[in-house]
Protein backbone atom coordinates (compact mmCIF):
# COMPACT_ATOMS: atom_id res chain seq x y z
CA UNK A 1 0.00 0.00 0.00
CA UNK A 2 1.53 3.38 -1.38
CA UNK A 3 1.96 6.35 1.28
CA UNK A 4 -0.55 9.00 1.38
CA UNK A 5 0.54 12.26 -0.66
CA UNK A 6 -0.91 15.78 -0.71
CA UNK A 7 -2.05 16.76 -4.08
CA UNK A 8 0.15 18.35 -7.07
CA UNK A 9 0.11 21.96 -7.21
CA UNK A 10 -2.03 21.56 -10.87
CA UNK A 11 -4.55 19.55 -8.66
CA UNK A 12 -4.68 22.57 -6.13
CA UNK A 13 -5.38 24.72 -8.56
CA UNK A 14 -7.75 22.84 -10.40
CA UNK A 15 -9.88 22.24 -7.02
CA UNK A 16 -9.52 25.94 -6.36
CA UNK A 17 -10.96 26.75 -9.95
CA UNK A 18 -13.87 24.11 -9.37
CA UNK A 19 -14.67 25.57 -5.89
CA UNK A 20 -14.42 29.47 -8.07
CA UNK A 21 -17.29 27.46 -10.69
CA UNK A 22 -19.07 25.62 -7.73
CA UNK A 23 -20.05 29.40 -6.30
CA UNK A 24 -20.79 30.93 -9.32
CA UNK A 25 -17.55 32.62 -9.94
CA UNK A 26 -16.43 33.90 -13.92
CA UNK A 27 -13.14 32.98 -12.87
CA UNK A 28 -14.27 29.45 -11.79
CA UNK A 29 -13.79 26.32 -14.17
CA UNK A 30 -15.71 22.79 -13.79
CA UNK A 31 -13.53 20.44 -13.03
CA UNK A 32 -13.07 17.52 -15.34
CA UNK A 33 -10.77 14.95 -15.34
CA UNK A 34 -11.04 11.74 -16.94
CA UNK A 35 -9.02 8.43 -16.60
CA UNK A 36 -6.29 10.24 -14.46
CA UNK A 37 -4.53 8.50 -11.51
CA UNK A 38 -5.11 10.49 -8.63
CA UNK A 39 -3.95 7.01 -6.29
CA UNK A 40 -2.78 7.68 -2.82
CA UNK A 41 -3.93 11.50 -2.98
CA UNK A 42 -5.10 13.84 0.79
CA UNK A 43 -7.92 14.99 -0.55
CA UNK A 44 -10.11 15.23 2.64
CA UNK A 45 -12.88 17.59 2.72
CA UNK A 46 -12.54 18.66 -1.01
CA UNK A 47 -15.60 19.78 -2.54
CA UNK A 48 -16.07 18.10 -5.52
CA UNK A 49 -19.99 18.61 -5.95
CA UNK A 50 -21.00 18.20 -9.75
CA UNK A 51 -16.97 17.18 -10.54
CA UNK A 52 -16.43 14.90 -13.82
CA UNK A 53 -14.04 12.16 -12.95
CA UNK A 54 -15.23 9.17 -14.66
CA UNK A 55 -12.79 6.43 -14.61
CA UNK A 56 -10.33 8.17 -12.35
CA UNK A 57 -8.25 5.89 -9.98
CA UNK A 58 -7.91 7.04 -6.34
CA UNK A 59 -7.00 3.82 -5.14
CA UNK A 60 -6.06 4.02 -1.57
CA UNK A 61 -6.47 7.79 -1.58
CA UNK A 62 -8.24 9.65 1.67
CA UNK A 63 -11.61 11.69 0.71
CA UNK A 64 -13.15 11.71 4.35
CA UNK A 65 -15.88 14.42 4.44
CA UNK A 66 -15.44 14.79 0.47
CA UNK A 67 -18.24 16.31 -1.09
CA UNK A 68 -19.67 14.45 -4.31
CA UNK A 69 -22.83 15.48 -4.59
CA UNK A 70 -24.11 14.93 -8.16
CA UNK A 71 -19.90 13.65 -9.28
CA UNK A 72 -19.80 12.03 -12.56
CA UNK A 73 -18.16 9.11 -10.96
CA UNK A 74 -18.35 6.36 -13.96
CA UNK A 75 -16.12 3.41 -13.82
CA UNK A 76 -13.89 4.92 -10.74
CA UNK A 77 -11.94 3.11 -8.56
CA UNK A 78 -11.98 3.63 -4.85
CA UNK A 79 -9.98 0.14 -3.81
CA UNK A 80 -8.78 0.60 -0.45
CA UNK A 81 -9.92 4.34 -0.42
CA UNK A 82 -11.58 6.15 2.72
CA UNK A 83 -14.57 7.80 2.01
CA UNK A 84 -15.57 8.16 5.72
CA UNK A 85 -18.04 10.88 6.00
CA UNK A 86 -17.94 11.67 2.86
CA UNK A 87 -21.57 12.79 0.82
CA UNK A 88 -21.86 11.24 -3.12
CA UNK A 89 -26.06 12.08 -2.74
CA UNK A 90 -27.08 11.47 -6.64
CA UNK A 91 -23.84 10.49 -7.75
CA UNK A 92 -22.94 8.26 -11.01
CA UNK A 93 -20.96 5.23 -9.82
CA UNK A 94 -21.90 2.99 -12.24
CA UNK A 95 -19.28 0.00 -12.74
CA UNK A 96 -17.75 1.75 -10.07
CA UNK A 97 -14.76 -0.16 -8.08
CA UNK A 98 -15.04 0.33 -4.32
CA UNK A 99 -13.60 -3.20 -2.62
CA UNK A 100 -12.06 -2.73 0.41
CA UNK A 101 -13.58 1.19 0.46
CA UNK A 102 -13.95 2.24 3.70
CA UNK A 103 -17.59 4.15 3.60
CA UNK A 104 -18.43 4.18 7.20
CA UNK A 105 -20.89 7.24 7.61
CA UNK A 106 -20.74 8.03 4.27
CA UNK A 107 -24.02 9.13 2.16
CA UNK A 108 -24.99 7.67 -1.24
CA UNK A 109 -28.73 8.98 -1.06
CA UNK A 110 -29.76 8.60 -4.48
CA UNK A 111 -26.42 7.32 -5.84
CA UNK A 112 -27.00 5.34 -9.24
CA UNK A 113 -24.31 1.99 -8.28
CA UNK A 114 -26.02 0.01 -11.26
CA UNK A 115 -23.75 -1.94 -13.70
CA UNK A 116 -22.35 0.38 -16.45
CA UNK A 117 -20.79 0.01 -20.21
CA UNK A 118 -17.00 -0.16 -20.32
CA UNK A 119 -15.20 0.16 -23.03
CA UNK A 120 -12.29 -2.11 -23.58
CA UNK A 121 -8.83 -1.62 -25.61
CA UNK A 122 -10.10 -3.22 -28.69
CA UNK A 123 -13.34 -0.98 -28.93
CA UNK A 124 -15.46 -3.38 -27.67
CA UNK A 125 -17.85 -2.91 -24.88
CA UNK A 126 -18.43 -4.58 -21.62
CA UNK A 127 -20.67 -4.29 -18.66
CA UNK A 128 -19.30 -3.74 -15.11
CA UNK A 129 -21.16 -3.93 -12.31
CA UNK A 130 -19.96 -1.95 -9.03
CA UNK A 131 -17.92 -3.39 -6.89
CA UNK A 132 -18.12 -3.04 -2.70
CA UNK A 133 -16.87 -6.68 -1.81
CA UNK A 134 -15.58 -6.19 1.46
CA UNK A 135 -16.64 -2.37 1.85
CA UNK A 136 -17.22 -0.89 5.13
CA UNK A 137 -20.37 0.94 4.79
CA UNK A 138 -21.66 1.41 8.35
CA UNK A 139 -23.92 3.59 9.19
CA UNK A 140 -23.90 4.96 5.54
CA UNK A 141 -27.30 6.36 3.60
CA UNK A 142 -28.05 4.38 0.25
CA UNK A 143 -31.47 5.50 0.69
CA UNK A 144 -32.91 5.20 -2.91
CA UNK A 145 -29.53 4.02 -4.03
CA UNK A 146 -29.84 2.22 -7.22
CA UNK A 147 -27.43 -1.13 -6.14
CA UNK A 148 -28.53 -3.51 -9.20
CA UNK A 149 -26.17 -6.16 -9.68
CA UNK A 150 -23.50 -4.66 -7.02
CA UNK A 151 -21.41 -6.94 -5.49
CA UNK A 152 -21.77 -6.68 -1.68
CA UNK A 153 -20.59 -9.86 -0.70
CA UNK A 154 -18.19 -9.80 2.84
CA UNK A 155 -18.94 -6.10 2.89
CA UNK A 156 -20.42 -4.33 6.50
CA UNK A 157 -22.95 -2.61 6.30
CA UNK A 158 -24.44 -2.30 9.74
CA UNK A 159 -26.90 0.37 10.61
CA UNK A 160 -26.77 1.41 6.70
CA UNK A 161 -30.57 2.76 5.40
CA UNK A 162 -31.19 0.94 2.15
CA UNK A 163 -34.86 2.26 2.35
CA UNK A 164 -35.99 2.67 -0.81
CA UNK A 165 -32.53 1.02 -2.78
CA UNK A 166 -33.51 -1.10 -6.07
CA UNK A 167 -31.20 -3.84 -4.59
CA UNK A 168 -32.02 -6.38 -7.89
CA UNK A 169 -29.49 -9.97 -7.79
CA UNK A 170 -27.28 -7.76 -5.24
CA UNK A 171 -24.79 -10.33 -3.74
CA UNK A 172 -24.73 -10.54 -0.26
CA UNK A 173 -22.87 -13.51 0.44
CA UNK A 174 -21.08 -13.39 3.73
CA UNK A 175 -22.33 -9.39 4.07
CA UNK A 176 -23.20 -8.19 7.45
CA UNK A 177 -26.42 -6.33 7.43
CA UNK A 178 -27.13 -6.15 11.41
CA UNK A 179 -29.68 -3.07 12.24
CA UNK A 180 -29.78 -2.29 8.45
CA UNK A 181 -33.01 -0.40 7.67
CA UNK A 182 -34.00 -2.57 4.47
CA UNK A 183 -37.45 -1.01 4.24
CA UNK A 184 -39.19 -1.66 0.67
CA UNK A 185 -35.70 -2.36 -0.36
Amino acid sequence: MGELKFPSQQITVALSRHAAWAGGRSDGERIQRRGEDLSFLRLDNAKLNDAILARCLFTGSSLVKAELRRADLFAVDFMRADLSGAVLDRSDLRGANMMKTILRGASLNQADLRPGQIVVDDGSTKERSANLSEAKLDGADLRSAQLDEANMSVSSATGANFANASMFAVNLAGADLSGANLTAA
